[in-house]
């Protein structure tokens, strides 16, 4: 077809560079960045997005027309108006538009190149007297070397982290929140670490020991909250990394006002650290007065130590289990179908974990457990033999929740909690009771956040604002520096002080 230079026409316009780009940048990212903010749901969002494609198509295909009296690209046909778009590809742009917030997220992600992210090349300096940025990091597990989940490149990807951490001159505080180190991963003939301060010993060459020391250093405080992992931690257990008498500061999970984290009065609202296995029943601690716990330890101890290195898909299991426990009596209200659940689990994880085995290294029921002091060693027969009440216990506190009218009090329990969503229920409970109207009335404001909840454990990154409660706030997960996970890429969360406007999160991937 002979047609003017003006109109860039081959098998198709160079214009179409110009009007997909401007559909990209001036319509689906703005889009995109307020509809999270207001948590609209994904088929919503997907709506909006196929609107804005066809709304703005059109708009520039007639624009173009204007300008150079040519229909640069038309459609005709079922579905077309008028001449330059088409209701006929409109489920198209519905899932373009929802792949676009992946691109979106993906340029996100390269933060400045990386390389001005990581600020490696910087000096050290110091940190800004009023800093606006905490950084916050989880699920390390920097357990035993022969194996684990802290392998491969993992420990150099922490020290890229941790550099970064320290280097940033606007982040004045660090919180590790809970699985850092790890004294379960080990398997079942090998004695696990007694303490963190024995996994510090350990590593205390590794490559990111410096990167650590540097936070201390450099940071105005290093907190540490202790998850299952690492339970029973110690401030003289952190003490064993020290610099300059600056060392770790142990805390408890709760809810902190941004005003202390930040030290400054003009910060707002309040933010919750926790990581998040006090609603998992395989993980939570167990209560002095339980005597159908093995040596006082959460069932999911002796699941990590008969699972080991492997990283099975416990949740697979979990369902299995359960299913064939509550058909074989149709209820859970006595201990039978709790010790029927208990041996299909444990009988499913030593099936799983012999495929690996030699023929003269299989587990069995006779099978010793090894312990670190002050514990004695057990057998695998001995860990069926306890955990039936647990069952029981799940179906009935599931649907009695405890002490709901404190936001920040626990409330359900979940037999299993780290998953990729297994923490957003429990999260969501501390904004208080559920009421979809909210939602529909803070859609069209610009209300800041009120709270924000942070937890780990489930090794998945993410966060979602919650607009449907009677605390208006957003739940995020750090994710992991570990390989336990469908999500391989190292994560962290960043703080960060607004002023009036309270407190934003920013979401980090290496």
């Amino acid at each position: 077809m002979d047609v003017p230079v003006l109109t860039f026409y081959g098998q198709a316009s160079l214009y179409m560079f110009f009007v997909y780009g401007l559909i990209c940048v001036a319509g689906l990212e703005p889009a995109y960045r307020w509809m999270k903010k207001k948590d609209f749901p994904l088929l919503l969002r997907g709506f909006f997005y196929m609107c804005i494609i066809l709304c703005m198509e059109c708009l520039l295909g007639w624009i173009l027309f204007w300008l150079t009296g040519y229909k640069i690209w038309y459609y005709t046909g079922w579905g077309s108006f008028p001449v330059f778009t088409s209701f006929a590809i409109a489920p198209m742009w519905f899932i373009c538009g929802l792949i676009s917030e992946n691109v979106i997220n993906v340029f996100d992600s390269f933060d400045n190149l990386k390389l001005t992210l990581y600020g490696l090349a910087a000096s050290a300096g110091t940190k800004k007297k009023n800093g606006n940025k905490i950084a916050v990091i989880s699920d390390v597990h920097i357990g035993k070397k022969n194996g684990g989940w802290f392998t491969g490149l993992y420990p150099a990807f922490l020290n890229i982290i941790l550099y970064k951490i320290a280097l940033d001159s606007s982040i004045t505080k660090l919180i590790i929140l809970g699985d850092f180190f790890d004294t379960w991963l080990c398997p079942p003939e090998e004695k696990p670490f007694r303490s963190a301060a024995e996994a510090a010993d350990a590593w205390k060459d590794a490559v990111f020991m410096p990167a650590l020391e540097k936070c201390i250093e450099l940071c105005g405080e290093v907190w540490y909250i202790p998850g299952n992992h690492d339970m029973g931690t110690t401030q003289g257990d952190l003490n064993t990394v020290s610099v300059n008498g600056r060392t770790m500061l142990l805390k408890e999970p709760g809810t902190y006002q941004a005003e202390t984290l930040f030290n400054n009065p003009s910060a707002t609202k309040s933010v919750r650290f926790e990581h998040g296995h006090a609603s998992d029943l395989f993980n939570a601690p167990v209560s002095p007065a339980d005597t159908d716990a093995l040596q006082g330890l959460p069932f999911g101890y002796y699941v990590t130590r008969l699972a080991a290195t492997e990283t099975y898909d416990i949740e697979k299991i979990l369902q299995k289990a359960y299913a064939s426990s509550a058909s074989s009596s149709g209820k859970a209200e006595n201990s039978e179908p709790g010790a029927v659940f208990i041996k299909l689990f444990v009988d499913a994880l030593v099936a799983m974990s012999n495929v690996r085995r030699a023929d003269d290294d299989k587990l069995t029921d006779n099978s010793v457990i090894r312990m670190a002091e002050p514990y004695t060693d057990v057998t695998v027969a001995d860990v069926k033999g306890c955990y039936h009440s647990l069952l029981t216990k799940y179906e009935k506190l599931r649907n009695n929740p405890v002490n709901t009218d404190d936001p920040d009090a626990f409330h359900h329990y979940y037999l299993f909690s780290a998953a990729k969503k297994g923490l957003c229920g429990y999260a969501h409970e501390k904004f208080g009771k559920k009421n979809i109207r909210l939602w529909f009335k803070r859609i069209f404001t610009n209300k800041p956040l009120e709270k924000i909840v942070i937890m780990g454990h489930t090794h998945y990154a993410m966060k979602e604002y919650v607009m449907d409660a009677e605390i208006t706030g957003m739940y995020a997960n750090t994710g992991c520096i570990c390989s336990c996970s469908k999500q391989k890429t190292p994560s962290w969360i960043e703080i960060i002080n607004t002023g009036s406007r309270g407190c934003r999160i920013k979401m980090n991937r290496l």
